[in-house]
């Protein structure tokens, strides 16, 4: 099992590679571990109807 530390550093592996203007690498979309660490980054009243999307952005604290 992944500790959230390596899930993490596995995340800012991923981000490090990102080309501004592109769309993000496959496991943004795909990896059960990402989706468990950022699926909850904005309530479900922000969507507008099942199956739309939000951008928003992420600050370091």
């Amino acid at each position: 099992m992944e500790s959230s530390y390596d899930k993490t550093l596995a995340i800012h592996g991923l981000l490090a590679r990102r080309v501004p203007g592109h769309s993000l690498e496959r496991p943004f979309h795909t990896s059960p571990a990402i989706y468990e660490l950022l699926a909850y980054a904005v309530p479900a009243c922000r969507l507008a109807r099942a199956g739309s999307c939000v951008t928003t952005r992420v600050r370091r604290l």
